[in-house]
């Protein structure tokens, strides 16, 4: 009997991990670093754990980056969903971090 991978079934059913409708958008504060297009969800995220220490240092240094996993994309202009985006973040305890405020509209 042929083993199955049930784990790659379920993620394929889901279309978790294998849908293209994802981006990752790095600038550090000089230039962009990293445009990509047409990404898995963990694609995305892979690109976004290679580049954090450098998104930390860029921070710590003074820099202004801006950063975002844009998801749910029906073509390559397709911002409106994002499972982070970064302006500007701080460093609290060596990590990203973003703090949100509101002001009178």
């Amino acid at each position: 009997m042929e083993k199955v991978d049930t784990k790659l079934d379920e993620k394929e059913a889901l279309h978790i991990g294998v849908v293209r409708h994802c981006a990752f958008q790095y600038y550090d504060g000089r230039k962009v670093v990293s445009d990509e297009y047409n990404l898995t969800l963990d694609e995305a995220k892979e690109l976004w754990n290679e580049h954090y220490s450098d998104m930390v240092e860029k921070t710590t240094d003074g820099e202004e980056i801006e950063v975002a996993i844009w998801i749910n994309m029906q073509n390559d202009s397709d911002y409106r969903e994002t499972l982070v985006h970064l302006s500007s973040p701080e460093i609290r305890n060596g990590k990203l971090y973003e703090p949100k405020y509101y002001d009178l509209f």
